[in-house]
């Protein structure tokens, strides 16, 4: 985990999902590495696909907490931090696509859930250079 990272943020439950998605992650570096697909090593590879840098304050912005209150626990750019909501919510997008692909409901939902609890106020409003 990055350095800034801070355990004693997060329940039981969200560090336990993050050490699942670890173990996931050096499971397809292995596969990779072995079908000749990778010459990275593995911290370099975790860092480009893991980056726990802002979970803290994703997960606060999933919690309902105010942008500007999440933009004092971090050093992150406010830029970074709508970008990567943005993206996690991309993602998201794909992962519901996928649920209903393989018909598991329960997957679906508890995506659905999940975008509705971040796309909200500013991070999602139009862009003011735009309008």
């Amino acid at each position: 985990r990055d350095e800034t990272f801070r355990e004693e943020e997060f329940s039981e439950q969200f560090l336990n999902v993050l050490d699942k998605m670890e173990a996931i992650l050096e499971r397809i570096y292995d596969a990779e590495r072995k079908f000749g697909m990778l010459v990275e090593s593995y911290d370099k590879y975790k860092q480009s696909n893991i980056n726990s840098l802002l979970a803290h304050v994703v997960h606060m912005w999933a919690l309902k907490k105010d942008f500007a209150e999440i933009c004092t626990q971090t050093s992150a750019p406010e830029g970074a931090i709508v970008k990567t909501i943005q993206r996690l919510e991309l993602h998201l997008r794909d992962v519901k696509k996928a649920a209903k692909v393989i018909g598991n409901t329960n997957l679906l939902n508890k995506v659905e859930d999940i975008i509705q609890a971040i796309r909200r106020d500013i991070v999602f409003a139009g862009s003011l250079y735009l309008e």
